[in-house]
């Protein structure tokens, strides 16, 4: 019929060895192919997965701030009130607390602070 019936011409060794050892070089190109494009994938995770974790270290780095003015204040306070307390026989007048978003949810107790060194006491008035 046509070409496709007819076998090939035989070959010497040598054309049989330089053909394996093109089509073995092929073999490795693809495998080379397969793991550059699995590098530039892996690549493209590590770098979207370190943007990311940036972006929200950022974010807690922020609250984490914000939460430690507010103790901060939050001490200054009560270091205020106990020293007005110690100087003074009446206590201060209470201030009312302020008004919370949502009412009807509580917020938990901060946790306690480790305990810390008392302040010195006030000079003698004279």
């Amino acid at each position: 019929m046509g070409k496709k019936d007819e076998e090939p011409p035989p070959m010497d060794a040598a054309t049989r060895r330089t053909v394996a050892n093109i089509q073995a070089d092929w073999d490795n190109r693809e495998l080379v192919e397969i793991v550059q494009l699995n590098l530039l994938t892996i690549t493209k995770f590590l770098n979207d997965f370190d943007s990311a974790t940036r972006y929200k270290l950022a974010r807690v780095n922020e609250k984490l701030t914000r939460l430690e003015r507010t103790l901060d204040s939050c001490e200054a306070a009560v270091r205020a009130t106990l020293e007005g307390e110690s100087s003074s026989s009446s206590p201060p007048p209470r201030k009312p607390p302020p008004p919370s978003s949502s009412p009807t949810k509580k917020k938990p107790p901060p946790p306690p602070s480790p305990p810390k060194k008392k302040p010195p006491p006030p000079p003698p008035k004279k």
